[in-house]
């Protein structure tokens, strides 16, 4: 054979050999996705204040400080319902969840209202209506989720109610009177108020945050 001959080796076939070292990447590729899916398996639900598990978002106090300046007011006549006279907002009477603000009058006023964000929201909403009309309530302040699809929201506005969106995100109270987090939904103010002929009262400029 001539010093300058090249002998040609045939391709091989079949499934080409993994270097030692791609193996060891690809075990470890995978052992790092195995533990992605673990990790999110078990990671931690949110608070219970921010899920659909608990319906009581304590009334922020600079909120209801804005509100009652621009009612020129001290107090509300009422907040239906609060968690008790140690709650954030100041009125004169309270109803508790053992009192259950629904099965009552609402009578005053100034009347706030935050009401509980679970499966009983629209009854509270049309409750409020429902006072409103009746006069027994003159002027509602609702602080609602700004939930625009729902049917309570249309009748709510149909209704008389007037719609003011808050900037940004509230951050709420927990029943302990601790804040939390910002939400994780818009809020709303949504004034129920007199009427001067066909025209309702002026509404005050909104809030900044």
């Amino acid at each position: 054979m001539a010093k300058d001959d090249v002998i040609e080796t045939p391709p091989r076939s079949g499934r080409p050999r993994i270097h030692q070292n791609d193996r060891e990447r690809w075990r470890k590729a995978q052992a790092a996705r195995r533990q992605r899916l673990r990790d999110a398996a078990t990671c931690k639900k949110p608070r219970a204040i921010f899920s659909s598990q608990r319906g009581e978002w304590g009334s922020p106090p600079e909120l209801i400080g804005n509100v009652l300046s621009r009612l020129e007011i001290d107090c509300f006549c009422l907040d239906p319902a609060s968690p008790g006279p140690g709650g954030p907002v100041p009125a004169r009477r309270y109803f508790t969840k053992e009192e259950d603000g629904l099965c009552q009058e609402w009578v005053g006023e100034h009347v706030w209202l935050n009401p509980p964000y679970g499966r009983h929201l629209a009854k509270w909403v049309r409750k409020a209506v429902s006072e409103w009309h009746f006069g027994r309530a003159k002027t509602i302040v609702l602080l609602l989720p700004a939930r625009t699809d729902t049917l309570w929201w249309h009748e709510l506005i149909t209704a008389g109610g007037q719609p003011e969106f808050l900037k940004g995100r509230v951050r709420f109270l927990d029943t302990d009177g601790q804040r939390r987090d910002v939400a994780p939904f818009a809020s709303v103010l949504v004034w129920l108020r007199p009427q001067v002929g066909d025209q309702i009262d002026p509404r005050p400029q909104g809030i900044d945050e």
